[in-house]
């Protein structure tokens, strides 16, 4: 708590300063917030509420920073990771689960344009690092991507899976389809520089991505299950994403009532303090198995048997 009062009083006292000692300041201040580790604060809380509406603030004060100090590769960064969190978390999540048709089409509007903010800060951080980096990535992607290296994974992760988002956000846009196949090429690029990354959180995506796209775009289900059993092992049973994401890709197409039940049983075993520093996040996830299992009807349609006897009993009586 002392570190967060310290850097709210740099903050303050960087506008009240001018030339080379605002400048100091602010590269001061930048690279604080930008390092890592300033987000346990918010990720061990276990008040979703509490936090969204705390977020935005937070949020606008990277933007006025990055405005201030336009070429700091780290703010930038970070607030591709903190808008991308922002949209997946209390946008995302609950344009999925709301029934109200309005309300849905509003949350997922917000979604994607939180996800396309997300993107573009972090695109301009690796514009910064490699010049005409975006207009490169659109010419030839493998290419282009060849030449970022580890120290760039996780910008590249970041704005590859804000970039999908405002997809998923957002699927009858034409113009953002079209650009699918870069936003994958980062993610397919931070599997070759580390297939492990963030134990399993790639894997995760990947489920989805093999799970729901057709196969003319990449789709594929064995390839979805793979990445399944790869981020229950690297997570060690840990993550709860990964049922979720499972039971939605594949259960729920296929109809599979016994496996949609059986998996989000194991999710909602998972305990939620078992990780505090990602409290807040499982908190999340464990209120989407809830909603899920309680509205198993909206996912998995009943089957309605009907005796032959029946049948015929009901044609005899017309």
């Amino acid at each position: 708590m002392i570190k967060k009062i310290s850097i709210l009083i740099l903050i303050f006292a960087l506008f009240l300063l001018n030339g080379c000692g605002r400048k100091t300041m602010l590269n001061r201040v930048s690279d604080t917030l930008s390092g890592g580790g300033n987000a346990s604060f918010i990720m061990n809380d276990d008040d979703p509420e509490f936090v969204a509406a705390a977020l935005p603030l937070a949020l606008k004060m990277y933007e006025g920073l990055i405005e201030a100090n336009p070429r700091h590769v780290g703010l930038r960064s970070a607030a591709a990771m903190g808008f991308a969190s922002y949209a997946y978390a209390f946008l995302h999540y609950n344009a999925d689960t709301t029934s109200d048709p309005i309300m849905r089409r509003h949350l997922f509007t917000r979604a994607r344009n939180m996800y396309i903010r997300a993107r573009d800060y972090g695109l301009s951080a690796l514009e910064l690092r490699h010049p005409n980096f975006r207009a490169e990535l659109a010419k030839n992607p493998e290419a282009t991507l060849a030449a970022v290296g580890i120290r760039d994974i996780d910008l590249l992760y970041w704005t590859g899976i804000a970039w999908m988002g405002a997809f998923t956000s957002d699927r009858s846009n034409f113009r953002l389809a079209l650009t699918v196949p870069q936003a994958k090429a980062l993610l397919f690029r931070v599997a070759e520089l580390n297939p492990d990354y963030g134990n399993g959180a790639l894997d995760e995506f990947f489920i989805t991505l093999f799970g729901t796209m057709p196969a003319s775009m990449g789709g594929d289900p064995e390839k979805a299950r793979y990445h399944f059993e790869r981020a229950v092992k690297l997570s060690e049973n840990q993550s709860i994403s990964a049922y979720i994401n499972y039971v939605m890709a594949i259960s729920v197409s296929n109809q599979n009532g016994a496996e949609f039940d059986s998996l989000l049983n194991i999710a909602a075993q998972i305990r939620v303090d078992d990780i505090p520093e990602m409290r807040l996040l499982r908190v999340l996830q464990n209120r989407r198995v809830r909603h899920l299992r309680e509205n198993r009807d909206l996912f998995i349609r009943p089957i309605v048997i009907q005796k032959e006897e029946e049948i015929s009993s009901g044609i005899l009586e017309d």
